[in-house]
């Protein structure tokens, strides 16, 4: 059985939906300065405001837990799911280091390149411990 870590950013994804409440505040409130008579700017505010709430949403739904989204460890390499650019997978050959970067584990590769797996999608620091724990036991760096 393959080790796998999955993704579950419940911090993230609860914030997201503040901020998306709070944009719709600020839309009604801007809509309600517009048809008040305060001009095109406070449409702008209310067109920005939307906008800034309609980000938040997708981001959430980008964020949601999902089959298979999360760091996987095989015999040949490591497989780590990106929020926004897909799967990359990376043989074991081309890991040189694993360090942690502040917010995230960075996995350092042989071209100088490095792959950041950030922190707060995962459910908790436990389950980031566990993962840095068994990357440094299956790397050969």
């Amino acid at each position: 059985m393959t080790p796998f870590f999955p993704y579950h950013p419940k911090r993230a994804r609860w914030s997201l939906v503040g901020a998306a409440v709070v944009a719709v505040g600020l839309t009604a409130w801007a809509l309600a300065a517009a048809t008040q008579g305060e001009g095109p700017l406070a449409f702008a505010r209310a067109g920005i405001a939307a906008g800034l709430g309609l980000t938040a949403l997708v981001l959430h739904h980008r964020l949601r837990p999902r089959e298979g989204w999360g760091v996987r460890l095989l015999p040949e390499g490591l497989v780590v799911s990106r929020p926004f650019d897909g799967v990359v997978e990376i043989p074991w050959e081309e890991v040189t280091a694993l360090d942690e970067e502040g917010r995230a584990l960075a996995v350092r590769l042989r071209d100088g390149g490095r792959v950041l797996v950030p922190r707060f999608l995962f459910e908790g620091p436990a389950e980031v411990d566990a993962l840095a724990r068994a990357l440094k036991e299956r790397s050969p760096a």
